[in-house]
């Protein structure tokens, strides 16, 4: 089997995928593209980019976008990077679970939150377990209630 980035041909030695491709089964046809990438309907991988009109060149869309029309308003997020489309901001917002980091595929938050705004910081718990000093903890502590 070839290693990342290449893949089998009819020779005895594997070849290149296309660039930024991690998984092919040819030159011309990626599975699987490399992180940062997203794989387009043409069997290629491109990074999120879209057309500046004023200068008639090609900006980088936000950390967070699959695909913007513009820095900041996103038109898609990507699945694999725990990112869901808010409608009202038209950024990629972490999905429940997960927390921003300011990179492209969002952290897990601790088991015990539902929503949190970093691996210490909890905003709301999963059933069965209570906020208090923002973490999530499965009982409350002396001189408090539920």
């Amino acid at each position: 089997m070839p290693k990342f980035g290449y893949y089998e041909s009819l020779t005895t030695v594997a070849l290149p995928c296309s660039a930024n491709c991690w998984l092919c089964l040819s030159s011309k046809k990626c599975n699987y593209c490399a992180p940062t990438f997203y794989l387009s309907n043409d069997g290629f991988c491109y990074k999120s980019y879209y057309s500046d009109i004023s200068g008639n060149t090609c900006q980088s869309c936000s950390y967070d976008c699959l695909t913007c029309r513009q820095i900041g308003i996103c038109d898609s997020c990507s699945p694999t990077d725990y990112r869901q489309l808010d409608n009202v901001t038209l950024r990629c917002v972490p999905k429940a679970g997960y927390y921003d980091v300011n990179k492209t595929v969002c952290m897990r938050c601790p088991t015990t939150c539902y929503l949190c705004l970093s691996s210490t910081y909890c905003t709301r718990c999963n059933p069965n377990y209570y906020l208090f000093n923002n973490n999530c903890i499965a009982a409350c502590p002396k001189r408090f209630y539920i």
